[in-house]
């Protein structure tokens, strides 16, 4: 899990969702190259966020299906159907 959140917030929350990475304290602007720093690990990336975190998918290269819209909704949409 990548977060902008402190490290003991960020870790409490990926234990509760059984999350065994995590990497904290990530400014926005730093986001896309972790991001694509795990891509180019052959790292599987989705994004989920509070909607700031959307504006970021239109600079990456994800699949069309998560659009900025879904990723903003409250309801999983066909990108996120899976995600529980």
């Amino acid at each position: 899990m990548l977060a902008g959140d402190n490290k003991p917030a960020a870790e409490r929350v990926a234990s509760l969702l059984g999350i065994d990475a995590v990497i904290a304290e990530v400014l926005p602007e730093d986001k896309n190259a972790r991001i694509a720093e795990l891509q180019q690990a052959g790292k599987k990336v989705a994004m989920v966020g509070d909607g700031v975190n959307a504006l970021l998918l239109t600079r990456l290269r994800l699949p069309a299906q998560a659009a900025p819209a879904e990723a903003s909704s409250s309801e999983p949409g066909p990108a996120l159907s899976g995600v529980r």
